[in-house]
């Protein structure tokens, strides 16, 4: 997983793009999931119907996530690629001529 969100962002983001979205997906999904699975509880009277949608509901929009985010896998890395071979890109310290 480390590899794959570290894909999904320029490395100047990198680190704050990664933290970001895994604590607000921790608070999201771990911490608020209890409170509305109760709350779903008692609206179902007893029946656990609400609880087993919601968790359909998380799996559905896991699968769209990934599906969107297929198209950026890797782009950060071929960005940077492309950059370097750019001519005017500054060439590495052990390439330079003195």
């Amino acid at each position: 997983m480390a590899a794959y969100y570290a894909s999904l962002f320029e490395p100047s983001h990198r680190y704050s793009g990664v933290s970001l979205s895994y604590q607000v997906g921790a608070v999201l999904g771990g911490g608020l999931s209890p409170s509305i699975a109760t709350w779903l509880l008692q609206r179902f009277h007893g029946g656990t119907t609400g609880i087993s949608i919601y968790i359909a509901l998380g799996g559905v929009l896991s699968v769209l996530g990934l599906l969107m985010s297929r198209n950026r896998v890797g782009a950060a890395f071929d960005a940077r690629r492309s950059r370097a071979s750019h001519p005017l890109a500054p060439k590495p310290a052990r390439d330079r001529v003195s």
